[in-house]
């Protein structure tokens, strides 16, 4: 399934869907099919031709960043926050020996920000390599980044192995397991936001979603943009995000097309709203050891501070798993 969506990805690129017409038109254009060639050729320019004058990206990335809303109030009370991968460059992190930031890197500042005004709360950071040839783990190249900006790295459960959402999902919800009275937040990407909330509610997760990176700009000229690198560049994350939407309904990853927010989550974020309480519930016993005990075997690393002559932090690094891990990966 891994491969398969990596297929369906790629398919999914504007760029690339361009690329196939021309070059098969282009190809047809050659043999007796030169009318099929002409038609593929022609849908290819005006495609690249209607990126020019039309917002189409902001059409499509639109009711993707919009079905959640944006949070304007939090629970006094936040017992755990999951970040999802997508933040950092880890290749290029491990190749130049300081923290590489991609566009969503407001993922990881929302992440700092929340475990600083939630000290009790659990931190979570999920995602390995979602390359098809391997590649570095996220989980393990973030840590330089996280404890050189003052976050207790003890606090945090480091899940590294999952490749997709889908996967990320699934092993927290078997290495945390959740109280039904407990309020966590899920941090990621305003686009990846209805993806991601329906897998975690399939997983058995009860969310609520902090979503941040916004793509989409109310006040740039609608129309006649002229500017063709930049829309196909803006197609890419929106039109993956529609095809894993699909694609994560067709495999039974999620219970939705189109993941909404629940009724009362949606009635707690409203503006205006005081806070939504939950009942205080003591942590989890056999959690709080589960983490305990990734802190414990852990070894340290130096951080980036100390590749750069300033004084080092201790950096914590999950032990590799077991065969009796509960992550499952």
């Amino acid at each position: 399934m891994f491969v398969l969506s990596k297929v369906l990805g790629w398919l999914a690129s504007a760029a690339n869907l361009i690329f196939l017409l021309l070059a098969v038109g282009t190809l047809l254009l050659w043999t007796r099919w030169r009318r099929t060639g002409r038609v593929l050729v022609t849908v290819a320019a005006l495609i690249l031709a209607a990126g020019l004058v039309l917002p189409i990206s902001d059409w499509i990335a639109s009711p993707l960043e919009q079905r959640f809303r944006a949070a304007s109030v939090l629970p006094e009370r936040v017992d755990g926050i999951i970040v999802l991968a997508g933040g950092t460059r880890p290749d290029m992190t491990a190749a130049v020996g300081q923290s590489s930031l991609g566009e969503s890197a407001e993922r990881i500042v929302t992440f700092v920000m929340l475990s600083r005004r939630f000290p009790e709360a659990m931190l979570v950071f999920a995602g390995g390599s979602g390359s098809l040839g391997g590649g570095r783990s996220a989980a393990v190249e973030v840590q330089p980044l996280l404890a050189d900006l003052g976050v207790d790295l003890s606090r945090v459960v480091f899940e590294g192995k999952s490749r997709t959402t889908y996967e990320s999902a699934r092993a927290l919800a078997a290495m945390i397991e959740p109280g039904p009275e407990e309020t966590w937040l899920l941090v990621t990407s305003a686009q990846h936001m209805p993806r991601s909330m329906g897998v975690f509610r399939k997983a058995g997760f009860d969310l609520r979603p902090y979503q941040v990176d916004y793509r989409v700009n109310p006040r740039r000229p609608p129309f006649f943009r002229l500017d063709l690198t930049e829309e196909l560049w803006n197609l890419e994350s929106p039109a993956h995000e529609w095809a894993g939407l699909v694609a994560y309904r067709l495999f039974g990853y999620t219970s939705e097309l189109f993941p909404a927010p629940q009724p009362q989550a949606e009635a707690d974020q409203a503006p205006g709203r005081t806070a939504f309480r939950r009942p205080i519930q003591p942590r989890s016993r056999s959690r709080a050891a589960a983490c305990s005990a990734w802190s414990a075997a852990a070894r340290t690393r130096p951080s980036l501070s100390a590749r750069s002559g300033r004084p080092a932090q201790s950096v914590i690094r999950p032990p590799a798993p077991s065969t009796t891990a509960t992550s499952g990966r």
